[in-house]
């Protein structure tokens, strides 16, 4: 079945400066080419989802996705989560320029790869943060509004984005459906820890892949 979530991209990466960041810490795998879009810029392990915002299958960081819900924050944050669990391609292991103005060219491409990760808990979610998880627990990208529903038969557009951490990298947080998750953790986790070890998988669909790098 063919991918059809579409995200709004922003600028808000565009001026970023690389920070060679990088979330896998062992056990990669699943290393693959993803053709990215255009003017996008992709820092050393940013999270990467597969969109086709442009009628092409390219790589875009999460960072830069945003929808538009239209019944509740809830629902807002739900479509988010769900249109990123389901095309999460895994972590980029290159770096891309946003000056980058081509769009999914075989030849302008990023590196992505699945495997074990360290990444920060939601510092805003008190349940997240307060309390320990256990091994098997189901991880997903945090998210945010910048409004809130105001209950009446013309609600506000509740816009979502990936909710970003104090050194401008994404946050994650449980979740409960197993279908807003990038993965389960891989550690016991103690109440209070601001990190999380999970087992990345990707949904890579085959249009977005190019041959596997050498």
């Amino acid at each position: 079945m063919a991918n059809t979530f579409t995200t709004t991209a922003n600028n808000s990466s565009a001026s970023a400066a690389p920070t060679g960041k990088v979330n896998i810490i062992n056990g990669i795998s699943n290393i693959s080419k993803a053709k990215c879009k255009a003017n996008q810029q992709i820092l050393v392990g940013d999270p990467v989802f597969q969109n086709n915002a442009s009628n092409v299958f390219t790589a875009l960081p999460a960072v830069c996705a945003s929808v538009v819900g239209d019944t509740s924050n809830a629902a807002s944050n739900n479509a988010l989560r769900l249109g990123i669990a389901a095309n999460f391609l895994g972590f980029a292991t290159t770096y891309r320029s946003p000056k980058n103005t081509s769009s999914g060219k075989n030849s302008d491409v990023i590196s992505v790869a699945t495997g074990r990760a360290r990444i920060p808990v939601n510092p805003a979610n008190a349940t997240a943060l307060g309390n320990e998880t256990g091994v098997g627990t189901f991880w997903g990208i945090a998210c945010t509004q910048n409004n809130q529903y105001n209950g009446t038969a013309t609600p506000l557009a509740n816009n979502s984005w990936v909710l970003l951490g104090s050194d401008g990298q994404p946050v994650y947080e449980p979740v409960t459906a197993y279908n807003h998750a990038i993965g389960r953790q891989a550690l016991p986790r103690e109440a209070g820890d601001t990190y999380v070890t999970v087992d990345t998988f990707s949904t890579l669909l085959g249009p977005g892949v190019t041959a596997n790098p050498t």
